[in-house]
C-alpha cells in the first residue's frame, strides 16, 4: 500500500509540472503588453484569464455584468475588484478577483480603492463599448 500511494504521489507531480509548463508556455508566447490583461476579446466572444483557467463567454449571451470592490482577505490594507458574468440563461459565473494590475499593465502587489476603481472602470468601460450591461455595486 505504501508503494501506491508513493507511486501517486508522483503521478500528481507530473501532472502539476505538466499544467504549469503549459500555462507558463501560453504566457511567454505573448506580448508583454498582453501578458497582463483580463479580457481578451474576439468578434463574438470574451475569454476571462489565460491558460486552464480561462473561461470563454459568447457576447450575445450575457445579460449583465456586475462589478464591486473590497479589501482583499489576508492583506495589509490592499484593495481587490470583483466581477461577476450574469447570462441570459439566469446562471452567473463565478466573482473573478482582480487587482492594479488591469490598470498599470504590470505585476502590482498592493493596490488602493483608487486604483481599483479606475480598473473597474477601464473594464466596465470595454464591455459597455461592446453593448453588454454593466452594475457598479459597494
Amino acid at each position: 500500500m505504501g508503494s501506491y500511494m508513493i507511486i501517486l504521489m508522483f503521478i500528481l507531480i507530473a501532472i502539476a509540472i505538466v499544467f504549469a509548463t503549459y500555462n507558463l508556455s501560453i504566457i511567454k508566447s505573448m506580448s508583454p503588453e498582453d501578458r497582463y490583461k483580463l479580457l481578451y476579446f474576439t468578434d463574438d466572444q470574451v475569454s476571462i484569464g489565460l491558460g486552464l483557467m480561462k473561461r470563454t463567454y459568447k457576447l450575445k449571451d450575457i445579460r449583465e455584468v456586475r462589478f464591486s470592490k473590497g479589501k482583499k482577505f489576508r492583506s495589509m490594507g490592499s484593495w481587490a475588484g470583483r466581477m461577476k458574468i450574469c447570462l441570459l440563461n439566469g446562471k452567473t459565473s463565478r466573482w473573478i478577483e482582480f487587482d492594479g494590475t488591469v490598470y498599470f499593465k504590470k505585476m502590482v502587489y498592493i493596490t488602493n480603492e483608487e486604483i481599483i476603481d479606475k480598473s473597474i472602470d477601464i473594464l466596465m468601460n470595454e464591455f459597455k463599448s461592446r453593448g453588454i450591461q454593466c452594475n457598479k455595486y459597494k
